[in-house]
């Protein structure tokens, strides 16, 4: 998974954050205490991973959330760039608001960044606040804030 995150991150939001961007965000799994993080986030959280052929080819880290309502945080969805475009971050979305819905989840909250915020508006989210700026090792990386819900009738979210 790690590697996945360092090559999307690496190859795929080059376009949109500079280096020293990129080297903050990729270079904080990294550690010893990154990786026991990721390791955590899998123990305690929903994770998805994508696998083609024996293969990680990508993964989602999804946080249930209960305060003030029961909703959800989708933290990550990471492709390795030579599945990116192929409709896997689409299916592994559906999968996950598939998840939201079994489980009476109909609200979920993400931080896009600059170069999936399309992706997510076509998945029917939408950014509810301004850019909001996470700091990785001192270096700022923005993001929206975007959310979705995911029941159809408004009045029962």
């Amino acid at each position: 998974m790690v590697g996945v995150h360092r090559a999307s991150v690496t190859e795929l939001c080059a376009k949109d954050y500079n280096a020293e961007q990129i080297s903050a965000w990729t270079g904080k799994h990294s550690t010893d205490a990154g990786k026991q993080r990721w390791v955590d986030k899998i123990q305690s959280d929903l994770v998805w991973v994508l696998e083609i052929e024996g293969t990680i080819r990508g993964f989602a880290h999804f946080r249930l959330l209960s305060e003030p309502y029961l909703s959800g945080y989708l933290n990550a969805l990471y492709l390795a760039p030579a599945v990116a475009g192929l409709g896997y971050g689409r299916q592994m979305l559906n999968t996950i608001e598939d998840e939201c819905l079994y489980r009476n989840i109909n609200h979920v909250q993400t931080h896009a960044t600059k170069n999936a915020f399309s992706f997510y508006k076509r998945m029917g989210f939408k950014q509810n606040g301004e850019i909001y700026v996470v700091h990785m090792s001192g270096v700022g990386v923005e993001s929206f804030p975007m959310e979705k819900n995911l029941c159809a009738d408004p009045a029962n979210s």
